[in-house]
């Protein structure tokens, strides 16, 4: 019920705008109170790249996933990969070069990952800024010539 008299109440706060020049226009807007909530004002900016903004974190839990996958290769290759055999060591080729394969591979992935996530971060950030800039510009012509002034 709140919300339907605040919509009503806007509604004619536009009305009487109508009726006001740009400069009185401005005066009114600036004596009012802002909305400071940070998440209201950013979610229909960020609306439009919500798929790209989906996939950077699809990506970045990725990146992590192979991060913490880096350690699991050594400890094989520690624990399975050289043994203690009488007075010397031992070395299993095969447990290391297919650990070693699996650890380059994770570092490959990682920096191809962080390259398409830093690439679709970057991409949305743009397009944001670029709507951002779109809207105050279209603003900016709005406003008559008096404003100015």
């Amino acid at each position: 019920m709140a919300n339907r008299a605040s919509h009503l109440t806007r509604e004619k706060a536009e009305q009487d705008r109508a009726k006001l020049d740009d400069l009185q226009i401005e005066q009114e807007l600036a004596r009012e109170k802002l909305e400071r909530s940070m998440w209201g004002r950013m979610v229909p900016l960020l609306r439009p790249v919500r798929a790209r903004i989906a996939a950077v974190a699809l990506l970045e839990t990725l990146l992590v996933g192979f991060i913490f996958l880096r350690p699991w290769f050594i400890k094989n290759v520690i624990d399975h990969g050289l043994t203690r055999a009488g007075k010397g060591w031992t070395w299993h080729p095969r447990v290391v070069l297919v650990m070693s394969a699996g650890l380059t591979v994770c570092w490959v992935a990682r920096f191809a990952l962080a390259a398409v996530s830093q690439y679709l971060a970057g991409t949305a950030a743009l397009r944001v800024l670029a709507e951002r800039r779109g809207r105050i510009f279209a603003h900016v012509q709005g406003l008559s010539v008096r404003y100015f002034d």
